[in-house]
């Protein structure tokens, strides 16, 4: 069930201990690419409304921006939740908002600077006809698009003390706080309850890539000699080598989720590519889509299956964006409520929702 309105208001259609977990994509409150939606955090109303009607419990999983998500934790906790982790979903595609400092320095002098080559991004596959932001390179232009950039030397010799000088790395990951509802009583009591209180482990486990893979985190080469660590856990053969108690579905899931196959092969984190143009479906237009997979494994990892506890199990997204938590949550056979204040987001989302599926409209004509 979707609706077009504040989700300020979401108590007035979901009653209390009802929701068994929010997954959600706020504004970050950096007003990025200019957005007026991003410019401020969330209202702390907003997550006392989603405290109230969340079950005991319940876990809220929110992304946030690496300088502004300890803000968004401290709402969180000033509501009433408890901060439990914070999951870190890394990408290696991101660029620098960058402003470069020797070209700064020359402007400040009215330097001219000479023109010594052409630049192009390295990942424009086909440099003639695609364009790209003005911020990958070395201008301070930022709202143009172009195909190729100059490259200039610094004029002055302040300029030249200070070239290769910026102001910001490049983002790479995104955190997402994840914060619980207090529990009723203990884990045991709590879950046995309300359903939820616990994170669904064995569902989340990172698979071994082959048998080989399996093998190698079987047996420990270096640990040769002395009796290293909890014997629960590792225990020494004839053959002086430790064995680690593998699990036969995977390696435990970690709180890092990585993008790009060099870094998730070599670490063995979940990878997590973004989502494609179509993934995103026609004509959606919202500028921080989040890939249904992610989403998916998110909601795996904190509510359980309806199979399982006999009943229907509930995701709320309060910023429902154009509607991946919803999709990811449909695929996953959970209830959906989504609030989309913004129409062209809300028209975007239930278009990608009744793609397959009919959504319940409130606001239907």
């Amino acid at each position: 069930m979707i609706f077009h309105k504040d989700s300020k208001l979401l108590v007035d259609d979901l009653s209390a201990n009802s929701v068994h977990s929010v997954i959600t994509d706020p504004p970050y409150g950096m007003e990025f690419m200019g957005l007026d939606w991003d410019k401020v955090l969330p209202d702390r109303s907003i997550w006392k409304a989603c405290f109230e009607v969340m079950c005991p419990g319940a876990f809220l999983l929110a992304f946030g921006h690496t300088r502004l998500y300890h803000r968004l934790g401290c709402d969180l906790e000033d509501e009433g939740f408890e901060i439990k982790d914070c999951l870190c979903w890394g990408y290696a595609s991101g660029y620098p908002h960058s402003y470069n400092i020797s070209k700064a320095i020359d402007q400040k002098h009215g330097a001219e600077r000479e023109v010594i080559g052409k630049r192009v991004h390295p990942t424009l596959r086909n440099a003639p006809n695609v364009k790209s932001n003005a911020y990958h390179a070395d201008t301070l232009i930022s709202d143009e698009e172009m195909e190729s950039w100059d490259i200039t030397a610094p004029a002055t010799d302040d300029a030249k003390k200070w070239d290769g000088w910026g102001t910001q790395l490049k983002t790479a990951w995104e955190p997402i706080v994840m914060a619980q509802k207090p529990l009723e009583g203990t884990y045991i009591e709590n879950v046995l309850k309300y359903k939820v209180g616990g994170l669904n482990i064995d569902e989340c486990r990172l698979p071994y890539k082959n048998e080989d893979d399996m093998k190698r985190l079987a047996s420990f080469e270096h640990f040769a000699g002395k009796n290293y660590g909890d014997d629960k856990y590792f225990s020494a053969n004839s053959g002086n080598k430790k064995q680690c108690n593998i699990h036969p579905l995977g390696r435990w899931p970690a709180n890092l989720v990585w993008m790009e196959p060099m870094f998730a092969q070599y670490d063995h984190i979940f990878m997590i590519p973004k989502p494609s143009k179509k993934e995103k479906g026609q004509k959606n237009t919202h500028e921080t889509v989040k890939p249904i997979e992610l989403m998916e494994r998110l909601i795996r990892l904190v509510t359980p299956l309806p199979s399982v506890v006999g009943e229907d199990v509930l995701v709320l997204d309060p910023f429902m964006g154009s509607g991946t938590t919803g999709i990811a949550a449909r695929n996953l056979g959970r209830k959906f409520y989504g609030y989309e204040k913004n129409k062209a987001s809300y028209v975007i989302a239930k278009r990608r929702l009744q793609a397959k599926v009919k959504f319940f409209d409130m606001f239907a004509r």
